[in-house]
């Protein structure tokens, strides 16, 4: 064996580990890379070497500007290693093919008459543990593509439901105690990517693009003055090793579901959701694609595979490299990207038009945030098309400088006419997106003038009633406050007519009570001291910031509820038990007690 290839397999923690015949218990028929899997969780494996090496690393990089950010690093990697640990002998092959997609793009046919067929993309078994799964893919990743387009597809956010199936009820319990349910479901796509970060030998920045949630602030959306508007870096295809490219758009349109459905969750108080992709190549023969959904990634699959050149070449002339396939994948981002783009502005269009006759019939102001959203969205992707137009000015250069030293093989369609085509779809999205900003600002000055006039009828109708009730009310308070400050001598809470009729009254020994009462009841109007009338009226004053609290409290209630069903249902249980154990069994025992 080569002493340099000795030498690069020690450096490997993967590759490092002994083989399946030369390691105890069962063996199973698979490939030189694969190690036995682990016996119990305790298990040290390779993926945590992994992990074990690059925390290592962050300690010895550490400086002390940014060792606070290190050591909190330091902590959530040490966390999803933990939850690793619980994962790694469950079955992940589910949940995993909604994460990644890796397919090798082959040299075509250069007879008609050879007989060969286009190879599968890697795929998991359903039934394999995150173990075994992660060493497949470890293995195919760092396998030799034999000078074939790697393409490798990452959802940074999979199905909510994949990742509720993928975790007990125990382990989001205690997560959900210590705020860490966010980074629990962000496990599985965190050992893809640092599978992938591992096997390609990606950088930190890389890493650190491939997040699970993203916010609104992205730097594909600052706003320049023509004349020093930056162009994105020129691309070089013959050498595109580090470029990145970042697409943002919008695909739904947000739905009005409701005035208590909008008071309840409030969903148009937060930022605007999108769709994003970031391409990195890696090499003209790999090429890594983040995309924020499993169904963007299966969107992408099928027309990524149906653009694929695995054709018999027909052209002397052109000839097929890895640049093309690379061509191609960056085309079907930009092609995805105009047609969500469509599909939004289509259900947008309905939204605004529904809203017209619901906004004229009952205005709200739930109503009129809905069309702010809505506008928010819409603003952020005419922004993203911006941004995706001057990317494809700096691809199609690139693709007039290569075909200038190599012509390409094209398919019978020429790239600069594919991307032409993208072009004008997407100028013509971006002139519909403009339109569509008019008729949210029309909608929202027609809900406003509505929602002013019916203001303007309730105002009318309560200055009536306190017209009437206003004069009614004061006199009915004046009349009826009868309060005084009572001596030491009288009775607490008695006129003193009432106290002379009382102080007179013989009352029999046997009933003193019911002479007491028929006293007072014969004795004239009753009358009520000032501590009497303060004691009323502060408890009363206090219920006031109840009633300004019970909105908020509501909401919460229905959103917990909502939220955390599991837990109401289990502090209903308890409570209804407690209830239940009181009133028949204590409360029959207490009576017998005191009987």
């Amino acid at each position: 064996m080569d002493p340099s290839s000795i030498e690069l397999i020690s450096r490997d923690p993967l590759a490092r580990q002994p083989s399946l015949e030369a390691q105890p218990g069962t063996t199973r028929p698979t490939r030189h890379w694969w190690r036995r899997e682990p016996k119990d969780t305790t298990d040290y494996d390779s993926f945590e070497q992994i992990v074990e090496d690059k925390v290592s690393k962050l300690w010895n990089e550490q400086n002390l500007e940014a060792s606070r950010d290190i050591v909190k690093h330091i902590k959530k990697v040490n966390d999803l290693r933990r939850n690793y640990r619980r994962l790694k002998l469950q079955k992940g092959g589910t949940i995993l093919k909604c994460l990644v997609w890796v397919k090798d793009f082959p040299i075509p046919r250069p007879d008609p008459s050879t007989t060969c067929s286009e190879p599968e993309s890697f795929q998991f078994n359903t039934d394999s543990t995150y173990f075994v799964c992660l060493q497949q893919l470890s293995g195919y990743l760092g396998g030799d593509n034999s000078g074939d387009f790697r393409l490798c597809l990452l959802a940074t956010e999979p199905d909510e439901n994949h990742l509720d199936q993928a975790f007990t009820f125990y382990h989001k319990l205690f997560a959900s105690f210590g705020g860490r349910l966010d980074r629990l479901k962000d496990t599985p796509r965190w050992l893809v990517a640092t599978v992938i970060v591992h096997e390609w030998g990606l950088g930190p920045e890389i890493e650190n693009l491939l997040p699970r949630e993203r916010g609104t602030e992205r730097s594909t959306w600052s706003l320049e003055v023509p004349s020093k508007k930056s162009q994105p870096p020129p691309l070089n295809l013959q050498a595109p090793d580090g470029r990145h490219i970042a697409l943002t758009w919008q695909y739904h349109a947000p739905r009005y579901q409701g005035d208590i459905d909008s008071w309840v969750w409030e969903r148009y108080s937060q930022s605007p959701s999108f769709q994003y992709a970031d391409a990195f190549i890696i090499s003209p023969y790999r090429m890594l694609v983040s995309l924020k959904s499993s169904e963007m990634v299966q969107s992408f699959c099928l027309s990524r595979c149906n653009d694929a050149m695995f054709e018999p070449l027909s052209s002397r002339s052109q000839r097929w490299s890895t640049t093309c396939e690379l061509l191609l994948s960056i085309i079907t981002l930009f092609t995805q990207m105009a047609t969500e783009t469509g599909v939004f502005i289509n259900e947008a269009t309905r939204e605004i038009n529904a809203m017209k006759y619901e906004g004229r019939l009952r205005p709200s102001v739930s109503k009129v945030r809905y069309l702010i959203h809505l506008s928010d969205c819409r603003q952020l992707s005419e922004q993203g098309i911006t941004h995706g137009l001057l990317e494809i000015s700096s691809l199609s250069t690139a693709i007039m400088d290569a075909g200038k030293v190599v012509p390409l093989w094209e398919e019978g369609v020429p790239f600069l006419e594919r991307l032409e085509s993208v072009k004008v779809d997407l100028l013509y999205l971006k002139s519909e997106l403009l339109g569509i900003s008019e008729k949210i600002d029309g909608l929202q000055r027609m809900i406003y003038e509505q929602l002013r006039l019916s203001q303007d009828e309730r105002n009318f109708i309560l200055t009536i009633l306190a017209v009437l009730f206003v004069p009614l009310s004061f006199l009915s308070g004046f009349f009826g406050m009868n309060i005084r400050i009572p001596k030491p001598s009288d009775f607490s809470g008695l006129s003193k007519f009432m106290n002379d009729s009382l102080t007179n009254l013989t009352l029999p020994e046997h009933n003193r009570s019911a002479a007491l009462i028929a006293g007072i009841d014969s004795s004239g109007v009753q009358t009520w001291d000032m501590k009497s009338y303060w004691i009323a009226a502060v408890p009363l004053v206090l219920t006031v910031p109840l009633f300004l609290i019970a909105g908020g409290a509501v909401r919460w209630a229905i959103q917990s509820a909502t939220k955390y069903a599991a837990y109401w249902r289990i502090s209903t249980f308890i409570v209804g038990s407690i209830l239940f154990l009181f009133v028949y069994v204590a409360m029959p025992i207490l009576w017998t007690w005191r009987a």
